[in-house]
């Protein structure tokens, strides 16, 4: 039995969709449509329903160029505590090329128990490069978090991340009135 391209999308689809499992760990952050921020800090956010309390899960990141057409990239973080709820991702500085992408979190002891997530973007930090490593470095390191009623992220934390010298004499912090 040969399907048509269309009807096998479809056919791959639903099964996704209707793949998921209905009372398991809903995932409220990140928002729909979200745009995180590379090198940055976020709370991903879940509800653990006591039918799966003790257990562990895993988090994964799917990526694509639609929705409907993410795959797997790598996982995030195994061995989670589901009662816990929550996991704060740091995102890899890296050239995020995708147009979108989503999470999945599975039950350890039972990969066919999961729950996407709501899908999202991510956008680039700002890096500068170190004068000691002559790496790229962040300027600075943000905690963000989604506002529930504005669906926006926050910044809510900025650590400053200058870079301090390895050999004395190479860098030194810069002094008098910045321009």
């Amino acid at each position: 039995m040969h399907l048509p391209l269309a009807t096998a999308t479809l056919v791959a689809l639903a099964a996704r969709v209707l793949g998921q499992t209905a009372d398991f760990d809903p995932i409220y952050q990140p928002a729909a449509w979200a745009t995180l921020i590379s090198g940055s800090r976020f709370q991903i956010v879940w509800d653990a329903p006591a039918k799966y309390a003790g257990q562990t899960v895993t988090i994964s990141l799917i990526g694509g160029d639609t929705q409907d057409t993410q795959t797997p990239i790598r996982d995030i973080a195994t061995g989670v505590p589901n009662d816990d709820g929550a996991y704060d991702w740091v995102i890899d500085h890296i050239k995020w090329e995708m147009n979108v992408y989503g999470l999945v979190i599975k039950l350890e002891s039972d990969p066919q128990v999961f729950q996407y997530s709501n899908p999202f973007k991510i956008a680039h930090g700002i890096w500068k490069v170190s004068p000691v490593s002559n790496q790229p470095t962040p300027i600075a390191h943000r905690t963000w978090k989604v506002n529930p009623v504005s669906n926006q992220l926050t910044s809510i934390a900025i650590e400053d991340h200058t870079p301090t010298p390895t050999t004395p004499g190479l860098w030194s912090k810069p002094t008098g009135t910045p321009y």
